[in-house]
């Protein structure tokens, strides 16, 4: 079953998600993969229609960014 399809059928079914950084991470990045199915799990933050919640690491995570090769 295709990614979107399953995204779909799960954001009906739950209103309260915990979003780990790959969330963050793959929207902020783009992916092209997965940044369409952040940008539906974002969409229904931001319109109200679900509730989310994250941790402190998370953020961490996400700002420190990629860890590159050392220089």
């Amino acid at each position: 079953m295709a990614l979107k399809a399953v995204l779909a059928r799960f954001l009906r079914r739950h209103r309260l998600f915990a979003a780990d950084s790959m969330v963050f991470i793959y929207h902020l990045d783009q992916h092209r993969r997965y940044a369409p199915a952040t940008r539906a799990v974002l969409r229904g933050l931001e319109e109200g229609s679900r509730s989310g919640v994250t941790s402190v690491l998370t953020l961490a995570e996400v700002l420190v960014g990629p860890c590159g090769p050392p220089t």
